[in-house]
């Protein structure tokens, strides 16, 4: 498993070749992924060590698997994603969904590791199945969360 500070390099490189791709970007889209390549990943990635080292809470079982990216928004001083994280539990094939938001600080449009914030699930709401999720992906369609997970890179 890569390092943390591996997985912020990979990441950034990744953001500043997508960066062109979303300033250019004209229409509301389903899903971003095909403009952010790689990015999505690299992205559960980062949550998936920030858990496992920040939380005790987090099974060590679970695993993440990838992201569904249906937010993108860029101005001169941040970057930020919102959608679905895919995971699972070791020894199964069954995966989950959890909504997730993530920001990053820019500097000059490029990103900024220093300082990033990760929010990830809901208080009021279990994890769905990825088949039920697959049925109605329009379940996680809401504004106001209650964040399980907080993390603030400062």
């Amino acid at each position: 498993m890569k390092s943390l500070e591996e997985i912020k390099e990979m990441l950034e490189s990744d953001l500043n070749l997508c960066i062109p791709a979303i300033k250019s970007l004209t229409k509301p889209e389903l899903y971003y992924n095909q403009y952010l390549d790689g990015v999505s990943y690299k992205l559960v990635a980062l949550l998936e060590i920030h858990l496992r080292k920040d939380r005790n809470e987090w099974d060590s079982a679970k695993w993440m698997d990838d992201c569904l990216i249906t937010d993108v928004g860029l101005t001169e001083r941040e970057l930020y994603l919102g959608g679905i994280v895919i995971w699972g539990i070791g020894g199964t094939t069954e995966q989950w969904t959890e909504p997730f938001f993530f920001e990053v600080a820019l500097k000059h449009y490029q990103p900024d590791f220093s300082r990033y914030l990760f929010l990830f699930g809901d208080m009021d709401k279990e994890a769905v199945n990825y088949t039920k999720f697959n049925k109605k992906r329009s379940i996680w369609d809401q504004d106001n969360r209650d964040w399980q997970y907080i993390i603030d890179v400062v």
